[in-house]
């Protein structure tokens, strides 16, 4: 099995690693970029009530995990680095981070800082109703070291 230095290219990943740690800036838990270099892939999500924010393996939840390795086969182009997890009243999603293949495109794929917040390009899947799936901007934060959407 190939490891996502060979799989993607070794500036892709550099570039995933230099985006995880982007968010450590924020206050963002150094160990997604270590973990990261590990080959683990991590999801941020809210517990306890949607307060507080937490990160775990992207296999904690198996569901989570089967719908990033179909995301990954229908974009092979695609290195997915983080996720993030969002109850809404629109369903459960998944936000999903990935640096792109093509190089002109990383400015706007990276995370932004804008006068209504942290803004970054991601796909996000609606897990309750993929048809509502799309490719876009959110806002995100840092919550107890995980990344948060919160728009």
């Amino acid at each position: 099995m190939l490891d996502k230095k060979e799989q993607f290219g070794e500036e892709q990943f550099i570039e995933a690693i230099r985006r995880l740690e982007g968010f450590e800036k924020l206050g963002g838990n150094p160990k997604l970029a270590k973990y990261f270099k590990e080959h683990k892939l991590y999801y941020s999500y809210l517990t306890f009530g949607q307060t507080m924010g937490c990160i775990d393996t992207i296999t904690y939840d198996e569901a989570y995990a089967k719908r990033i390795e179909k995301f990954q086969k229908e974009n092979p182009d695609k290195l997915v680095y983080h996720v993030i997890e969002s109850k809404t009243a629109y369903g459960t999603m998944l936000s999903i981070l990935y640096v792109g293949e093509d190089k002109e495109e990383w400015c706007t794929e990276r995370l932004t800082d804008t006068p209504m917040g942290y803004c970054m390009f991601s796909y996000v899947v609606n897990l309750d109703n993929e048809k509502r799936s799309e490719y876009g901007d959110i806002f995100v934060t840092v919550d107890n070291g995980a990344i948060i959407r919160i728009a």
